[in-house]
């Protein structure tokens, strides 16, 4: 397992205000009128971050080649578009 920084990896450090950032983009605001619970952007990441980490022994089975510390940075990284364009 990964040391845990503030910015969620040591690979994002240069990357300062990605979490900040991330976190003020809700999810879904603008497609659905009536939703309950709206998580943001770093919440959801930090959820397939999770999945990525949970189901890297099944992928390692399945797929010979698999890297599961590249599927976690990919896991974190998945949404960063979004700091841009906004949950679209």
């Amino acid at each position: 397992m990964l040391r845990r920084t503030p910015y969620l990896d040591p690979r994002l450090e240069p990357f300062p205000d990605r979490t900040e950032q991330l976190r003020a983009i809700i999810r879904y605001r603008g497609a659905y009128p009536v939703m309950f619970y709206r998580q943001n952007v770093l919440h959801h990441v930090m959820r397939v971050r999770w999945l990525a980490n949970e189901l890297a022994d099944v992928a390692a089975a399945i797929f010979p080649s698999y890297d599961p510390r590249k599927a976690e940075l990919i896991a974190l990284v998945h949404d960063d578009a979004e700091i841009v364009t906004g949950d679209y």
